[in-house]
């Protein structure tokens, strides 16, 4: 990085017979160095801070979920924006901000007001201006269903309500301090996204027990659901003792994790698939038509 620094002072005093002048603690204009054995690759950072970064998170909890991330398991859950989205381990919001962002059609960087390429020479601010003021930023009166957050922390969803204030977002989330197993989902069915600990940070956290608490509380609670977690408990996730019907790994940070899918139905999974009965059904056989 130094020889970078100094390639690009040296630079300009060849040109300008002047050094920059540079906040390195602030710099308006960064360069991100890569190099893997004997490549270099040298590259204009356009957007400065990590765009993971909306600009809408003021608190956060112990450890919230990164907005990318949330948004990714929102993408992946192949969720419809038009259906009930509950997290009854919601922290600071994350998942159900994002969720609600993408179901009233709002851009998820729309309170981000800073930007690198903002101090570059070639900016063109009418623009951008233009650009910006087009963005969607108006949610919807009324969504048709509930975007609803729920944890037991009433300190974090303060911090959730708070982060809400900073969009555009209106009345759209209903965030609860609530333990999960009194959450009563909204009838109808819907999907549940969840973070729920992992036991990584909470050593005290009887983490086999919450995950047998998990299953049981979507077995009795939630028929009708699609409910996806993200887990790097590996072995608690057994202890939900549902069979998942899909499983991707994707990484939090630099834990490798399993995003599993639950689907919730009344009943048995031999009366979900056979009916009452508990007889496989036979397909029906279409009569051969006769000659008159």
């Amino acid at each position: 990085m130094l020889v970078l620094k100094d390639a690009i002072a040296d630079h300009f005093n060849h040109k300008y017979n002047k050094r920059p002048s540079v906040d390195t603690e602030r710099p308006n204009i960064l360069f991100d160095l890569y190099i893997n054995e004997n490549e270099c690759v040298i590259s204009l950072n356009s957007s400065g801070a990590a765009l993971f970064q909306r600009g809408y998170r003021k608190g956060t909890g112990e450890a919230p979920l990164n907005e990318v991330v949330a948004a990714g398991l929102l993408y992946l859950s192949g969720w419809d924006k038009k259906s009930t989205f509950i997290d009854p381990f919601c922290g600071s919001g994350t998942l159900p901000i994002e969720a609600a962002l993408m179901a009233n059609g709002i851009p998820s960087n729309i309170s981000r007001k800073n930007y690198s390429f903002q101090y570059s020479a070639d900016y063109d601010e009418e623009l951008w201006n233009k650009i910006y003021d087009a963005a969607p930023r108006i949610p919807k009166r009324d969504l048709g269903f509930k975007i609803i957050g729920s944890d037991t922390d009433g300190d974090v969803i303060l911090k959730a309500r708070e982060n809400v204030k900073a969009l555009p977002l209106g009345k759209t989330i209903e965030f609860e301090v609530k333990d999960f197993n009194d959450f009563v989902a909204p009838e109808g069915g819907g999907m549940l996204i969840s973070n729920p600990p992992y036991g990584e940070r909470l050593a005290d956290l009887d983490v086999n027990d919450l995950y047998q608490n998990i299953g049981n509380y979507f077995k009795k609670n939630l028929p009708g659901y699609t409910c996806w977690i993200m887990s790097s408990n590996l072995e608690a996730f057994k202890k939900i003792e549902l069979k998942p019907s899909a499983k991707i790994q994707v990484y939090n940070g630099s834990l490798s994790c399993d995003f599993r899918r639950y689907d919730i139905f009344k009943g048995s999974l031999v009366e979900h698939k056979y009916g009452a009965s508990g007889q496989k059904r036979e397909p029906k056989r279409l009569k051969k038509k006769t000659e008159e």
